[in-house]
């Protein structure tokens, strides 16, 4: 379309084109497009006169555009935009997004989904209870296998009678645990709700991960996944996550 506009001291001759805009909404029940917006392509064609009189004698009918004032240049703009937009009932991140929640049995899908795809309320709770028809249970507030359930419950209870322990070890005594993980830089680990400190350790480094290994005569020993039979005795120490701890003496591999 032909347009007038002005710029500098001369009016100007535009070609203006409008291309429509479309978004859309995706949902389990199909997509949804609808105009959200234009592009607007200006391009500019020449300077005519300074006469408006002999402007509209040369190009009679054709439109003035106030707002294409001061540009002498090709240019382009958009009212509104053009989007994508995923519904609750659909993934909307990942290689699954627009998939629909309801349809998808794939655990390892949805607990990926589960901690990367909540961006809404409801489509979390979508995904949750998508995983409890998939052989998951509510714990409190954890999704766990409905086959570690007794575990949890076991472990829970470890916690909460583990909270005595603090009292009982206010002398030196023994204990037994199984170490899941290693030590932390500072000689630390947590265990079924326990903050354990080991004093003697031998600090290590590998592909940019700290941590540590509890040291006998200064040797570190690799201790993850075995038992131990620890000798603690209850201080407050500065490395702790709480403000007590159990602080390890010395340690056997049993």
């Amino acid at each position: 379309m032909k347009v007038i506009g002005f710029a500098n001291i001369f009016y100007t001759l535009w070609d203006v084109i409008k291309t429509d805009l479309y978004s859309t909404r995706i949902t389990a029940n199909g997509e949804q497009t609808f105009k959200s917006g234009e592009l607007v392509m200006c391009n500019y064609i020449k300077n005519v006169s300074m006469d408006i009189t002999k402007v509209l004698e040369l190009y009679p009918g054709v439109t003035i555009d106030e707002s294409l004032r001061g540009e002498s240049r090709s240019f382009s703009y958009t009212n509104g935009s053009k989007w994508v937009e995923y519904g609750d009932d659909v993934f909307s991140k990942g290689f699954s997004r627009g998939f629909a929640i309801q349809e998808c049995n794939d655990v390892r899908l949805l607990l990926w989904s589960l901690n990367n795809d909540n961006s809404s309320e409801l489509r979390t709770r979508a995904i949750e209870n998508q995983l409890l028809k998939n052989g998951y249970v509510k714990y409190f507030n954890d999704l766990i296998p409905k086959e570690d359930l007794k575990e949890a419950k076991s472990k829970r209870k470890r916690v909460r009678d583990n909270k005595k322990l603090y009292d009982k070890f206010e002398k030196e005594g023994t204990l037994e645990v199984n170490m899941e993980r290693n030590l932390d830089y500072n000689g630390g680990i947590v265990i079924d709700g326990l903050d354990i400190f080991f004093k003697d350790i031998k600090r290590q480094s590998y592909k940019g991960f700290d941590y540590s290994l509890p040291a006998i005569n200064g040797v570190g020993k690799r201790v993850k996944g075995k038992k131990l039979s620890l000798t603690v005795h209850t201080e407050g120490h500065p490395q702790c996550e709480s403000s007590k701890c159990l602080v390890v003496t010395k340690f056997e591999i049993i």
